[in-house]
């Protein structure tokens, strides 16, 4: 484990006001043009563009650059980090990356795997037609807690300072899909840049260690977890004096596009330190529709039509065109020696052993000198959704602080404190929307959260099922947001995976059609019942000779159904599902049509009288 110790320089300090700060914009890149990124530099040297001046290419799909002296005396005490990526012949959603590579000092490039490198930021392209507008889509990241380490003194000794974007594409679908594109090999062009205040701290003591960079994490492999089959990772981080301001600096996202794959299900994320839980998440975004401008291409994601938040719920664990969520964990102050991180998503899958987790972490530990008291929180505004749903809030002081809260319903913890540290939201189920406000405040500040619970619900995507007689496997999916959701079944139904609900209905060998039920229940809610019907097993033909042989066609049936037998037919009854006689005919002849234009879809149990006995068969209607 490398452990950097950062310090920064000490001089006098002028108070600026808030309005009268101004805003310094350094450009990183500007319009690099990415390539196909399973390909290499060499095949492609005599297409590839030439980049400026001091800008290197590591790979097809990586650039990098030295932060000159110039420019890094531009960083402040405020700094936002701006992605572009404009399209070009990828049309297509991947992941890309933003990476500060810290390398000795005076090398003329470097290798990726010899360096220290943290990742900054995460993006997924949109799906991209390059010939359509918008083209272009940005993405910008709120940085503060790096502005320490642009600006320390023994890092600027010892490092440069290189900047890599990594945006990797595929050309191949493009290269038929989109006008303009057949031959090509270059996919996105990408732009890097940082808008900064010029009111620089400048402070001492500072701790970084590097921890995981896009490590892969996955349960089906002994060298991507810590135990086989369960999707958990842990790591020491050694200090060797106790520290202030402690914190994690995590990315995370899920990965597999394959059926039933962990792209499409939101799993739950723990997140411990020294086995105390200090974060749990479900990735994804209430809604991707905010995205949808960017996705000129035709996609399976957004379709062609308006998602309800409940369906991006449902499914989406990020959104084609959006940036995935650095997440800062303030841990407070640490005492010196080994402390432990552990990441567990116990609900993971991996169906057909593919897909995984990209991990990165980091851990950061500031100075804040100041001689006045200051309360800050990482957010004022808290969206709850259900019982067992919590949301953290981060406080970063050098005082005493309190939490005072009148709503009931709302608990939240702890409700006193001292210097920096978490705040705990949670409440339970509820049947309607309500919201409160919240004070966090010490002895001369006050601040306002805002917080709103959402209505509560859960659903399911069917309620029916129909079931062959030799028996079958379903996919039921589970949606809402709500948690402590039980269920009771029928005996004919197994339950044979939970995320999503997969359940294997058994073969039926009776001669009669068999109903079950699945129903989901929730405290203070309607229980949400699937009925299951599945075909009777086969059936003896009572009373029927070779000669007598009726046939029933077209099964399925949409308008008409005809039957046919080879004897006089004497009456022809359906019964539906539950055993009610919906159709009656005397018919008197050897060929019956029936029109079926007015049934409802389902199943339904056809029975033929003949001189010679009756016959009973199943038949379908399809609409």
């Amino acid at each position: 484990m490398k452990k950097l110790t950062l310090s920064f320089l000490t001089g006098i300090l002028f108070f600026v006001p808030s309005f009268l700060i101004s805003q310094n914009k350094v450009v990183v890149f500007e319009e690099i043009l990415f390539y196909d990124g399973y390909s290499t530099l060499e095949k492609l040297a005599n297409e590839i563009v030439p980049v400026p001046d001091g800008v290197h290419r590591l790979k097809t799909s990586v650039v990098t650059t030295k932060l000159t002296k110039a420019q890094l005396d531009l960083f402040g005490d405020t700094i936002q980090m701006e992605v572009i990526i404009k399209a070009a012949c990828d049309n297509y959603d991947r992941l890309g990356h933003v990476h500060l590579a810290l390398v000795p000092k005076g090398a003329e490039t470097y290798d990726m795997n010899e360096v220290d490198r943290y990742e900054l930021g995460r993006f997924v392209t949109p799906f991209m037609d390059k010939n359509k507008q918008p083209d272009t889509v940005p993405y910008r990241y709120n940085v503060n807690y790096l502005k320490h380490v642009f600006k320390d003194k023994d890092l600027l000794e010892n490092y440069d300072f290189w900047m890599e974007l990594d945006v990797f594409g595929v050309p191949y679908a493009a290269n038929t899909e989109i006008s303009g594109c057949s031959g090509r090999n270059d996919v996105f062009y990408g732009s890097l840049n940082f808008i900064t205040s010029d009111s620089i701290e400048q402070q001492e003591g500072n701790v970084l260690i590097p921890i995981f960079n896009k490590f892969t994490l996955r349960n089906y492999n002994e060298d991507n977890t810590d135990e086989l089959y369960q999707t958990r990772k842990s790591a020491d981080i050694t200090i060797e004096n106790n520290l202030p301001n402690c914190k994690l600096v995590l990315i995370t996202s899920n990965h597999g596009a394959n059926a039933g794959g962990e792209e499409y299900s939101r799993r739950r994320h723990f997140v411990y330190f020294n086995d105390n839980l200090v974060l749990n998440y479900k990735p994804g975004r209430r809604s991707c529709e905010e995205f949808r401008k960017y996705n000129t291409q035709g996609n399976g994601i957004y379709g062609s039509s308006t998602k309800t938040d409940e369906q991006w719920q449902s499914f989406s664990n990020w959104c084609p065109g959006d940036v995935i969520d650095t997440r800062v964990i303030e841990l407070g102050d640490l005492t010196a020696g080994t402390h432990t991180f552990t990441i567990d998503v116990p609900d993971a899958v991996f169906a057909d052993r593919e897909g995984s987790f990209p991990l990165s972490l980091y851990f950061l530990s500031t100075i804040e000198k100041t001689d006045e008291d200051y309360l800050e929180v990482s957010e004022t505004e808290v969206l709850l959704h259900n019982d067992g749903f919590k949301k953290y809030i981060q406080i970063k002081s050098n005082t005493d602080w309190a939490v005072t809260s009148t709503a009931t319903w709302l608990t939240v913890e702890p409700l006193l404190g001292s210097n920096s540290g978490t705040l705990v939201f949670s409440a339970k189920n509820t049947t309607a929307q309500r919201t409160a406000t919240v004070e966090v405040s010490n002895s001369d500040t006050t601040i306002y959260i805002n917080v709103k619970q959402d209505l509560s619900y859960f659903n399911v995507d069917k309620t029916i099922i129909y079931a062959p007689a030799k028996g079958s496997t379903e996919t039921v999916r589970l949606t809402g947001n709500i948690s402590g959701i039980g269920y009771s079944k029928s005996s004919l139904l197994s339950i044979v995976s939970s995320s999503p609900i997969t359940l294997t209905i058994k073969e039926n060998t009776t001669d009669k059609v068999r109903i079950g039920t699945l129903s989901f229940t929730a405290t203070g809610f309607d229980d949400r019942v699937i009925k299951v019907f599945q075909d009777a097993g086969p059936v003896s033909l009572i009373n029927i000779t070779v000669d007598n042989q009726i046939i029933i066609y077209p099964n399925p049936a949409n308008d008409i159904l005809n039957i046919n037998a080879s004897s006089q037919i004497d009456r022809v009854e359906l019964y539906n599902i539950s055993g009610q006689l919906i159709y009656s005919n005397q018919a008197n002849n050897s060929e019956v049509s029936v029109n079926t234009s007015e049934f409802a879809q389902g199943l339904y149990i056809v029975k033929v009288y003949t001189e010679n006995g009756h016959t009973t068969q199943k038949v379908s209607i399809l609409k």
